[in-house]
């Protein structure tokens, strides 16, 4: 059994994440049936339409859903009234982070991927004996399903961060924060393009040199460049932000003296 991780312990914090969440699960999952079940009924019945109705409905709902879940990841450590009993509780920092890291992704992922399913299955039934009209079922195992949720992965990681980061108000903090950081980071990539000469300011105002979109097809063609950005935006970045979590329950456990 390792110090740090042990199945026992991790297995006992997932079974305790579980019991104490489930009446909000409870609300939450009837809240997403209710509304997958209205927009159902006024949705255009149309096989052919691409991307199918559950389809988006379940990416509306695994955004944010999953958003407000991993932003309340650690409210017991900024709870002045619950902090002790989290922090002694006898498990190590890395169980402690990865509980709630696998109940706001595999956990939550797959249990809305059947929600989604037996919910499409019984709206649809309902839509046809009141309406005699079905829209596409909800197809868990479609290619587009999981070709998205590694970008999901990518926005969790945010919220999940700004859970351990921020004290108070964790969902809006780390909406500013994500506002903040693209805008210094359009600054920085309008910065480089007047130093790099691909954007020029007179007094007739901004004017983009004819040999940018050239540039631009150049390497955006480059295979090499391409599967280089997306395992930094996809698998980097994620990881960095589940770690800067991690050493930011630490540091608060190492400051308790725990």
């Amino acid at each position: 059994m390792s110090e740090q991780l042990s199945w026992p312990r991790l297995r006992a914090l997932l079974r305790n994440e579980s019991i104490g969440e489930y009446r909000i699960w409870l609300i939450a999952s009837a809240v997403t049936v209710g509304a997958m079940l209205v927009g159902a009924m006024y949705a255009q019945p149309n096989r052919e339409l691409d991307p199918p109705y559950y389809r988006v409905a379940y990416f509306v709902a695994l955004v944010i859903l999953g958003t407000i879940q991993a932003s309340l990841a650690f409210t017991e450590l900024h709870d002045k009234s619950q902090n002790t009993a989290f922090l002694l509780l006898p498990a190590s920092t890395l169980e402690k982070t990865l509980a709630p890291l696998l109940t706001t992704t595999i956990l939550f992922i797959v249990y809305l991927l059947a929600l989604t399913t037996a919910a499409s299955a019984a709206i649809e039934g309902l839509d046809w004996l009141l309406y005699r009209r079905t829209n596409e079922l909800f197809d868990p195992f479609a290619r587009e399903v999981w070709a998205g949720l590694p970008h999901y992965l990518v926005v969790q990681s945010w919220f999940f961060l700004g859970a351990a980061w921020f004290r108070k108000a964790h969902y809006l903090k780390t909406l500013f924060a994500i506002m903040v950081g693209g805008l210094v980071l359009a600054a920085l990539a309008f910065l480089f393009a007047v130093v790099a000469g691909f954007v020029t300011i007179s007094s007739s105002g901004l004017h983009a040199q004819t040999n940018v979109d050239s540039w631009l097809f150049s390497y955006s063609d480059s295979k090499p460049l391409r599967v280089s950005l997306a395992t930094l935006w996809l698998v980097a970045q994620p990881l960095f932000c589940w770690w800067l979590a991690w050493l930011r329950i630490r540091e608060t456990q190492v400051s308790h003296g725990v």
